[in-house]
């Protein structure tokens, strides 16, 4: 990267941190695929997520080491033994590390199929551990579950700067049971987390990438030319 004419990341804090090393940046942070999330509330949920009792609380992306924190999340559920936590992916974590009778783990679905498994939740979390790789992540989900238009709790982490406002936040399981909690009992404004992530589509990303490369390629030509 120190030999790139552009490097392109998707965090803003790891952007910062590496400004002294590279030639030149540009920020592009994850899009959302807007209109099939937000369509998933107008569809039946899928017959795994329906023969499950509500509330229901999901969690859809890999459950990993790197990024899940599994005491965490096995603390909360069993502060909330009445609440069905839905787990839709992969799972790399040892087998057996949680076996309570309210959590349902659906296994990896097609990505064609997550809007549908999102929209069928009361509510949706990012029980993420704390590490540098979560520090760094810019996670896809983050902006999904606001187009879906669920409450969402989550750990916080620095890419959450720009929708701290409309999510909850905690760290601890009581902090995390009493979140979830809260999403369950009071309002949620699903208009207002569409709006702000209204334009975040993966197209608009893609001209971002384009503008990028098209004044890279603008800076080059000017350096090229001959002197007047």
């Amino acid at each position: 990267k120190t030999r790139a004419d552009l490097v392109v990341y998707c965090n803003a804090d790891l952007m910062a941190e590496e400004k002294a090393h590279v030639r030149r940046q540009a920020l592009v942070t994850h899009g959302v695929d807007f209109e099939m999330f937000v369509g998933a509330s107008r569809v039946a949920a899928p017959e795994d997520v329906a023969a499950i009792a509500g509330p229901r609380i999901g969690f859809i992306g890999g459950i990993d080491a790197h990024t899940f924190d599994p005491v965490l999340f096995v603390e909360t559920a069993k502060r909330m033994p009445l609440v069905s936590f839905v787990m839709v992916g992969g799972c790399s974590l040892l087998e057996g590390w949680c076996d309570l009778p309210n959590v349902h783990f659906l296994g990896r679905k097609p990505y064609d199929d997550v809007a549908g498994y999102m929209a069928a939740m009361d509510a949706l979390i990012m029980p993420w551990n704390d590490s540098d790789w979560i520090r760094a992540c810019n996670p896809i989900k983050l902006k999904e579950y606001l187009a879906v238009g669920r409450p969402v709790v989550t750990r916080d982490f620095p890419a959450l700067a720009p929708y701290r406002d409309l999510v909850r936040m905690a760290s601890t399981p009581d902090a995390f049971a009493a979140a979830i909690e809260a999403a369950l009992t009071e309002p949620h404004d699903a208009d207002n987390a569409r709006r702000r992530v209204a334009g975040e589509s993966w197209d608009g990303k893609a001209r971002m990438v384009s503008d990028a490369l098209a004044s890279l390629t603008s800076v080059e030509q000017k350096a090229l030319a001959p002197a007047a």
